[in-house]
């Protein structure tokens, strides 16, 4: 995998679900590099039969009060990490991506407006 800026990453899926609300969210990780020790890049958890209530509850819970909005994109901020939830990402789908915030490149990723879904690193 390549991540947004150009550096060879790790993707590694088939994690075990989280639940978010009443669903199971799909789990992916992405590492920024290829060494085992590489430190993680991103979180993502995909939402099939999302309820955008229960995925911004989760996220409340988690982070608190949002820190932005754009659209469909909601954001969370804290001193270490940044979170932004896709609600929808798709017909039917959110997708939450979370990163920490040296991941800068990645985050301005997530801060870009869109007019299609977000692209996976």
């Amino acid at each position: 995998s390549e991540l947004p800026d150009g550096r060879p990453g790790t993707w590694c899926f088939g994690q075990t679900a989280i639940k978010v609300g009443k669903r199971n969210g799909t789990v992916d990780l992405y590492f920024a590099g290829t060494d085992p020790n590489t430190p993680i890049a991103e979180l993502q958890i995909l939402v099939r039969g999302c309820n955008e209530a229960e995925v911004e509850q989760f996220m409340r819970r988690l982070f608190g009060p949002q820190t932005g909005q754009q659209g469909p994109r909601a954001e969370w901020q804290n001193r270490e990490i940044f979170a932004a939830a896709y609600m929808p990402y798709e017909p039917g789908q959110c997708l939450i991506r979370m990163a920490p915030n040296r991941e800068t490149t990645l985050i301005d990723d997530m801060r870009r407006p869109r007019t299609t879904a977000p692209q996976s690193p």
